[in-house]
């Protein structure tokens, strides 16, 4: 097994990297999520909440030639970037959770703001289930490093703390087994067949998420009028929970959320124009995020996978590396 580097130095990342953040003027707040509670598996994830009209490019947020090696491996990926001016919805995109107040202004995020918490919790839990699932599949897992598959654990296992979960007692076994094998990982030799037997695990416990949110879905939405249920090219929809390594599948009743989202906003008459109003939410981030020059960031994707604009050649290296995957 290839040996994952352990003697990060967390605070020392930490205080390169918001070195260079706090330059910037439009560096409203930087905020971290979670703890680092496997020195070298867990990396740094935080959230920048910015002024976009003190923001001329995206150049503060990159890491360059000269970051330590020590930083560009505390931080596997960029922060996500969230403008101020919506900083009062930012509760409809994550579950209340503890966080570190690292730089600027605190916008008290433990306090639950969320207008429906209920239907906050249900797109929270379908979007990340439908990239788990995905990732679960095996032409695309095999591609994770061995750090990666054990993020994707890590991932799911959170799902425990979602209300529309909670009746799932088998997410507080799997985080008991997720979390035993972090702390193994660099005391024992690990074997892959540990590995593939998580991962097993794993499947089993998306397939139960899926049946949760499909028995939320049937008793609550899916008489909603005027909603034309139409074929997709990404994803199969069957009518039972299944799970297929060469196809993106999902139950059919999983197809109304984008349907939902993709609604006429009308000014939050009712209760099912939270989801276009969570899209024009996310729609608005995307729009300064590319006006700053950044194609990545995004707090929330909703389960779609288009919202920036590809050029050709990043088009055809997609559809290589899908016929690779399934081929």
């Amino acid at each position: 097994m290839r040996k994952v580097k352990t003697d990060i130095d967390y605070n020392a990342a930490r205080i390169e990297y918001l070195d260079s953040l706090t330059q910037n003027p439009g560096v409203v707040s930087v905020l971290e999520f979670g703890e680092i509670e496997a020195p070298g598996l867990s990396d740094i994830d935080w959230l920048i909440i910015i002024n976009d009209q003190k923001i001329k490019d995206s150049s503060f947020i990159f890491l360059n030639n000269e970051t330590s090696n020590n930083t560009k491996n505390a931080f596997q990926h960029r922060p996500i970037v969230f403008p101020e001016k919506s900083v009062n919805n930012i509760c409809e995109f994550f579950i209340p959770t503890k966080y570190k107040l690292q730089h600027g202004k605190d916008f008290d995020l433990l306090k639950d703001k969320s207008i429906n918490p209920y239907l906050r919790d249900i797109t929270v839990g379908y979007e990340f289930f439908k990239r788990q699932k995905n990732l679960l599949r095996e032409p695309v897992y095999q591609k994770l490093t061995k750090k990666k598959q054990i993020s994707l654990f890590v991932s799911i296992a959170n799902h425990r703390n979602n209300s529309i979960f909670s009746g799932i007692k088998q997410l507080i076994s799997y985080h008991s087994e997720i979390k035993t094998l972090r702390k193994d990982y660099f005391i024992k030799n690990i074997l892959d067949t540990r590995l593939s037997n998580i991962r097993d695990m794993s499947i089993k416990t998306i397939l139960l998420i899926e049946k949760y949110l499909d028995i939320e879905l049937k008793k609550n939405f899916e008489k909603l009028p005027d909603l034309e249920i139409k074929k997709s090219r990404s994803v199969d929809y069957s009518e039972n929970v299944t799970f297929n390594h060469r196809k993106k599948t999902l139950v059919k009743s999983l197809c109304l959320f984008p349907l939902l989202y993709r609604m006429k906003y009308n000014n939050y008459k009712s209760e099912f124009d939270y989801f276009p109003f969570k899209y024009s939410l996310v729609k608005q981030s995307r729009d300064i995020l590319l006006q700053i020059g950044l194609k990545d960031g995004l707090i929330a994707d909703l389960g779609f996978n288009n919202w920036f604009p590809t050029t050709i050649k990043e088009r055809l290296y997609r559809i290589k590396m899908s016929l690779k995957h399934n081929f």
